[in-house]
């Protein structure tokens, strides 16, 4: 997207990486412009909407309790552990405005393991092929920070295609939460590097 157009989002700061993306040693966005476009099934309705979102969130809870259960390092063993609290928060977050829509979110089953996870991408897989690159607290927070990135786009490629104003608004709404995510891990990435 262009500055002007990220700008037209909302998004107050924009920045161009000295250097392009051959400068950037972190994690990268990955997959077709498409990924994680057929999650909604077409249903753009707010139930639709919610029901997404409540999967992904489930989803990334769920992976990071399997990084957690994967690792050896007691710092990510701990990071893991948090991250996976956070996302059980956001998806508490999703039940207001679902209730004042009138909509309500069931709880997941705990002994179900979502397909989905935040981004589009499918849990399972994305969670063998990363989960031998991560060994410490910056490894993850490189993958977490990509998810979040992801979903925040997801949602956003979301709103663009609905042409309900309700979902619509829901959606940039949800993609807004996904970027002050984005903030409060960038805050802990400096921490963790500068440590």
């Amino acid at each position: 997207m262009a500055a002007q157009t990220l700008t037209g989002k909302g998004f107050r700061e924009v920045y161009s990486l000295k250097g392009g993306i051959k400068a950037w040693n972190g994690e990268k966005a990955r997959g077709t412009e498409e990924l994680g476009m057929d999650l909604l099934q077409g249903d753009f309705s707010p139930a639709g909407v919610f029901r997404i979102a409540a999967t992904m969130e489930t989803g990334l809870r769920r992976f990071y309790r399997l990084l957690a259960e994967a690792a050896v390092d007691e710092e990510l063993i701990e990071l893991c552990s948090m991250l996976a609290e956070i996302e059980t928060r956001h998806l508490e977050s999703l039940k207001k405005p679902a209730s004042e829509l009138g909509y309500s979110i069931d709880e997941p089953d705990e002994n179900v393991t979502p397909e989905a996870l935040e981004g589009g991408y499918n849990l399972r897989r994305f969670f063998e092929e990363v989960k031998p690159r991560i060994e410490t607290v910056p490894d993850a927070l490189g993958i977490v920070i990509m998810l979040e990135a992801q979903a925040m786009d997801l949602y956003m490629r979301f709103a663009y295609q609905s042409e309900k104003d309700v979902s619509k608004k829901l959606l940039y709404s949800i993609a807004e939460e996904e970027k002050s995510h984005l903030k409060s891990l960038g805050r802990l990435m400096d921490k963790k590097v500068r440590a």
